[in-house]
């Protein structure tokens, strides 16, 4: 039995076309110094790409839910390839394809359906300080995603987190876009 792959959001070829040459030159310079061999391990992508970027650590379970996503080919490394494609979808992907992205975030086993313990797994990542407004938020957006039923496939995940757009379980990853976006500023 081959090992399975899942398709990129967008192609190399796309993400390429998407981002200016500088954005894909700095890119690839970034991966050269944190890649090993030309492919990148999850602890670089954490701790060098992840970490760096938001400016604080992230939690593990979306590091490695993050770095998953980006695996299309599930080598247990990421090649440029898949790093740009992937950066291209949080840089400058549409809000559909950047759903499309927090899916297969959660969705950790691959079949196309989540369920509110794949979520809680994450609300337990992101959530901090008991009875704060940012837990209450997790909370009725955990009740809303339970309510849709055992499990549920993109369409009905995508309509979820348009409601829930500014929970912490869906603005984690359009916060990321923000502070790529800052990344990617040329110097004047």
């Amino acid at each position: 039995m081959g090992k399975t792959t899942s398709r990129p959001i967008i192609s190399y070829e796309s993400a390429i076309k998407r981002l200016t040459p500088s954005e894909v030159k700095r890119i690839e310079a970034g991966f050269e110094r944190l890649g090993v061999k030309g492919e990148l391990r999850r602890s670089e992508f954490r701790t060098g790409f992840l970490n760096a970027v938001v400016g604080a650590p992230v939690p593990v379970e979306l590091s490695e839910a993050l770095f998953n996503s980006f695996d299309t080919s599930r080598s247990g490394k990421v090649t440029v390839q898949e790093f740009i494609s992937g950066l291209a979808v949080l840089r400058t992907g549409s809000p559909e394809e950047k759903l499309q992205l927090l899916f297969n975030v959660y969705d950790a086993d691959r079949d196309q359906q989540l369920s509110d313990r794949d979520l809680r797994r994450f609300a337990q990542a992101l959530g901090d300080s008991h009875g704060s407004s940012k837990e209450r938020s997790l909370d009725t957006a955990l009740r809303a995603f339970a309510a849709e039923g055992q499990s549920v496939n993109y369409k009905r995940f995508a309509e979820w987190a348009r409601k829930y757009i500014d929970s912490p379980l869906v603005a984690w990853l359009f916060s990321i876009e923000q502070r790529l976006a800052e990344e990617f500023v040329e110097p004047g």
